[in-house]
């Protein structure tokens, strides 16, 4: 069965593609994109005024609770809103701070989440900050970069050989930009906003020194 989607705009960075067509649906897939008339054996829904584009990927995901069930949530909600991939930082319940966790992670994603899950492997022991993991072993196990969550690595040589290491594996780092010391406890950017409200800011040099 054939499903067209017609009169939406179609955008595709990947391909140049930014203007008004129809997209072919077979089976679930995306078959072909055209920008003539639908098939004539085609459902045609209609989605004029929409985007049409590719599937998002979220960089900053946290399904707490390395399970079945929050996997699967994780994966549900993500599809709802457009997401057809999301990463998966180490700061879980367990961590994700050797290969057997981030192994046993994507075996239960494979089988109970609708969206692809893209685990991101320890920066750090136990995600401290003193010592480097085993980013190896981690990238063997499927590890798609190295995190240490929303833990800021303070320690500038740590930091330094986390990305030598990670370059020999061709992996990104995901760093958490704040100065913990600065942030405080901080629950928006310092703006004027902020001081309307009366909540504790962030200011802006946090970020810039980290």
């Amino acid at each position: 069965m054939l499903t067209a989607l017609t009169g939406g705009r179609l955008l595709d960075p990947a391909q140049g593609i930014d203007q008004k067509g129809t997209l072919i649906i077979e089976h679930g897939l995306i078959k072909d994109i055209t920008f003539s008339g639908p098939p004539t054996k085609a459902e045609v829904i209609d989605v004029c005024e929409h985007l049409v584009v590719p599937g998002f990927i979220d960089l900053s995901c946290r399904p707490g609770s390395v399970n079945a069930r929050s996997l699967a949530s994780l994966g549900q909600t993500a599809a709802s809103g457009g997401f057809t991939g999301v990463t998966v930082l180490p700061d879980t319940t367990p961590p994700l701070t050797d290969a057997l966790r981030l192994a046993g992670l994507t075996a239960l994603a494979r089988e109970n989440s609708p969206v692809h899950l893209y685990p991101i492997g320890a920066l750090s022991r136990n995600l401290e900050g003193k010592e480097l993991a085993d980013m190896g072993s981690l990238a063997q196990a499927g590890a798609y970069g190295f995190s240490d969550g929303e833990h800021w690595p303070a320690n500038s040589q740590l930091l330094f050989l986390a990305l030598k290491y990670a370059g020999t594996f061709e992996k990104p780092l995901f760093i958490h930009p704040e100065d913990p010391a600065l942030a405080a406890d901080g629950l928006m950017r310092e703006s004027k906003a902020a001081t309307r409200l009366g909540l504790p800011a962030v200011p802006a040099v946090a970020e810039e020194i980290a």
